[in-house]
Formats: structure tokens, sequence, C-alpha cells
């Protein structure tokens, strides 16, 4: 698929080709989370896991970068495509993250607030 032939459906090689599009500004964005060796991250909405293998390079083996969606197949594709010992990809729900408060150094969410429901996005109106 081609980004200037898209025709709507955001699937993993969509997710993927935008991806490299986007790879300064990625940088920047890991650069802007502190990212350093050993650090803990999580990657909410991580799609098919290209970004969070990315920061799993950057936190190196005494890090760790866990992966989170909601949807199976990006999940599944992460999983056959992306594979170090300090990477996990997990199906989870924003709305109900399953780790404890304090447990990452840094969270990172792309391209997630453009899928949420509107009931979950807080604006400068509903924080009166």
């Amino acid at each position: 698929m081609s980004i200037k032939n898209f025709k709507g459906n955001v699937d993993a090689s969509y997710l993927k080709e935008m991806a490299k599009l986007l790879e300064d500004i990625k940088d920047t964005s890991y650069q802007m989370m502190n990212l350093t060796p050993g650090t803990t991250t999580l990657d909410i909405g991580c799609g098919p896991g290209v970004d969070a293998y990315e920061m799993a390079k950057i936190v190196g083996k005494e890090g760790k970068v866990i992966g989170l969606d909601n949807d199976p197949e990006m999940i599944k594709d992460a999983q056959e495509n992306f594979i170090a010992a300090n990477l996990e990809f997990t199906i989870g729900d924003v709305k109900n993250l399953p780790f404890n408060d304090g447990y990452f150094d840094s969270v990172r969410a792309d391209k997630l607030f453009q899928v949420l429901p509107p009931d979950l996005i807080l604006t400068r109106s509903s924080k009166k």
C-alpha cells in the first residue's frame, strides 16, 4: 500500500510505512522520553511493534519495553516480526492498564489519541 493511495484502512503495513516516513520525528520523541540503557518503558497502542522495537534497541538488555495494543492482530504481527529479549507485546486496554503505578520510567502513546473514544480524552473544559 502506498501512503499517497491511502483509503482509510489502518493496518500493519500502513503503520510500518508511516514509521519509515516519520523516523526523524520518532527519534526525537525517544530522546524527549530520556530513553537510556536500563530504562523501562511502555508503548501504548503499539500497533505492529515498530516503535517498541526501536525503543528496545535504545534501552538495551538492561532495560525493558512493553508494547500494548487492544488489537490481537496487531499484537500477533508485532510478536512475529520484532523479537528481542527485552521486548514484550501484550493485548490490553488503555482504560485498565495491568501495571503498578510507577512501574515505567516513561510511557509513549503515538497515534493512540486519534482512535480513543471521546469520553476518554480529557479537554480543558472537562478539567474544570
